[in-house]
């Protein structure tokens, strides 16, 4: 009995990790102009659509993270005293993803913020792994056959339709 239990604690364990992800990680290191880290910056991310945000600061090497994100599109700020804090108004976090967006912040009045409105697409610097978000979008184009998003399982390598 106490082996069948040992069993399937350990079975729950080593499952857990597969369980379906929904939400993304951001993660990022803070400088100044001359590259020097910036410690202690205040790091805010606010959800445009829903109510989420979420507020860290940066580590002694400048560094900050954020785990547990829904996926959405959120505005992302970095502050720090001394320092013109940085706005990404439209920052979109996808499911499954740890982004990483820096922040490169100038000396200045805090009351002075530099905005970035045209963001270029995040690379997912934080893995090494190779992966494609499905968007509605995608779905709409590709030639589905009856429109069943499922069909587009069979799309991934190694995968067959059930008989």
């Amino acid at each position: 009995m106490a082996v069948t239990a040992l069993i399937f604690v350990f079975v729950l364990l080593v499952a857990a990790p597969l369980l379906a992800q929904s939400s993304a990680t951001l993660q990022g290191h803070v400088v100044d102009r001359s590259g020097g880290t910036v410690t202690g910056a205040a790091i805010t991310l606010r959800s445009l659509s829903m109510e989420f945000d979420a507020s860290v600061h940066t580590d002694s090497e400048g560094r900050y993270l954020i785990a547990e994100i829904p996926a959405g599109t959120y505005a992302l700020e970095a502050a720090a005293a001394g320092f013109r804090s940085e706005v990404v108004e439209l920052l979109v976090l996808n499911v499954g993803r740890s982004a990483v967006r820096d922040f490169r912040l100038d000396i200045g009045e805090q009351r002075e913020p530099v905005v970035v409105t045209a963001e270029i697409p995040l690379i997912d610097r934080a893995t090494t792994v190779v992966g494609h978000v499905v968007t509605a979008q995608t779905v709409l184009e590709a030639p589905l056959n009856g429109r069943h998003f499922t069909d587009l399982g069979l799309l991934v390598p190694g995968s067959r339709a059930s008989t």
